[in-house]
């Protein structure tokens, strides 16, 4: 069965989901290289508090440093958790390396793509 969104197909109908552990001392490959992706989301597990993370659209080894489009799971005021999730434009998929950092600590981050 081939899986039609948004006028690009991928052979595989079942997203691929995974956990990762990055830390902020070394940027991390959260998704490897894949000229097949039309979908990439990325999510803080919910242990994960007032933290913010770099989702990156270049190989983990360039850099350490913390750049990119931020991931943010916080408290507030009344413990109300605030979540995100990144969730990659389909208008310009990114087929290449995917990594990812944190401000602080070691988290799982989970991905979820097709």
């Amino acid at each position: 069965m081939t899986l039609n969104k948004q006028r690009t197909t991928n052979t595989n109908d079942i997203a691929s989901v995974t956990s990762v552990q990055i830390n902020s001392v070394t940027a991390t490959t959260i998704s490897v290289s894949n000229s097949d992706r039309i979908s990439f989301t990325a999510s803080l597990d919910e242990n994960s508090v007032d933290v913010d993370v770099a989702i990156r659209y270049y190989p983990a080894a360039q850099d350490n440093d913390f750049v990119g489009d931020v991931l943010k799971r916080f408290t507030q005021g009344n413990n109300n958790l605030y979540k995100s999730n990144h969730k990659m434009c389909t208008d310009n998929i990114y087929t290449g390396e995917i990594s990812a950092i944190s401000n602080n600590g070691t988290h799982n981050i989970y991905i979820t793509e097709y």
